[in-house]
């Protein structure tokens, strides 16, 4: 039998039917082999349909111990996405074990772990104890608005120091809606980044691409999400939902917090426009870069994580720069 691969099985859907799907694949597949990552998810859906024995055994434990403390829209999401691929591949399950193992699974509709946005003194202990990598990162997520998978799409040339706010040019092609959009960081998160750049300029590979085509931060979701929960731990607030045992404060309550912040000062249009919900594009179409940037210096303030920046981290960007 020739094998449908996950490529060729998310080929000529929607973007984000493409990304959720594929997302639910690997999700199934690292969890067969008991991996935190993997760079060839076709390789591995080969190696799978090769060894394994029992297809439903695998799809239920996995649903059962992966999936449960899952938001129950996004288990839905997988586990559909996951039992359509396997039927691609001519392996189909019986309606009486897919009910039975619904039954099994945690009810209600709504997500269930209880998550909250770090307060500013809260994510000022974050940061500080990050490494300069981390600090960038994180500073910019807050005050960004932008989701992880975005940030880490983004090239040094999408961000525009040089303006008051600095900008951020998220192009159409980082994000989950397909549509371009501007925000912007605060001066503080900009000391951070030009640190970071500093330092990245001497990770420099030996490429023809220009450095400006470089990516903003090279490393994948599951690097910056390590990184994250180290220093949350380190912080002291690795604290867990009882119900669901997963962190309260997870890498993408940064969103969460610059949403509530923002949104104490501004318009939930101008907020939704910055963030990129899908909901509001009509509105956010209508607002020019500078009512934007305007918006946002309005509120920026809410945004001030430890302000000043550490004097050591000052003289070690003009050390930098010499």
């Amino acid at each position: 039998m020739e094998i449908v691969a996950p490529s060729s099985f998310v080929e000529g859907r929607p973007k984000n039917t493409k990304y959720a799907y594929l997302a639910a694949i690997k999700s199934f597949l690292t969890y067969v082999y008991k991996l935190e990552d993997v760079d060839d998810l076709d390789a591995l859906a080969l190696k799978y349909f090769k060894e394994c024995e029992n297809h439903w055994e695998a799809y239920k434990d996995w649903a059962l111990n992966a999936l449960a403390s899952r938001p129950p829209k996004t288990r839905s999401t997988y586990m559909i996405a996951v039992r359509l691929w396997l039927e691609e591949n001519e392996i189909e399950f019986p309606k009486k074990y897919l009910r039975r193992l619904r039954g099994r699974l945690p009810k209600g509709s709504r997500a269930r772990t209880l998550d909250m946005a770090p307060t500013n003194q809260q994510l000022k202990q974050i940061i500080e104890l990050c490494n300069v990598k981390g600090k960038a990162l994180f500073s910019f997520l807050a005050t960004s608005g932008v989701r992880l998978g975005e940030a880490l799409k983004l090239k040094i040339q999408d961000v525009d120091l040089t303006t008051d706010p600095p900008t951020v040019y998220v192009r159409a092609e980082y994000t989950k809606t397909g549509e371009p959009r501007v925000t912007f960081i605060t001066p503080e998160a900009a000391e951070y980044l030009k640190l970071w750049l500093e330092t990245r300029k001497n990770l420099k590979k030996k490429t023809k691409e220009p450095y400006q085509s470089y990516g903003l931060f090279p490393f994948t979701n599951n690097v910056a999400m390590v990184m994250w929960n180290r220093a949350v731990d380190k912080a002291g607030l690795g604290k867990r939902d009882p119900s669901t045992n997963r962190r309260i404060y997870h890498i993408h309550t940064l969103r969460k917090f610059f949403k509530s912040k923002l949104s104490t000062v501004l318009p939930e249009a101008v907020v939704a426009a910055l963030m990129g919900h899908e909901g509001y594009l009509p509105t956010y179409r209508k607002f020019t870069v500078e009512e934007l940037r305007n918006y946002y210096l309005k509120a920026m303030h809410t945004l001030t994580i430890s302000q000043p920046v550490n004097t050591k981290y000052r003289e070690l960007e003009e050390k930098l720069a010499k």
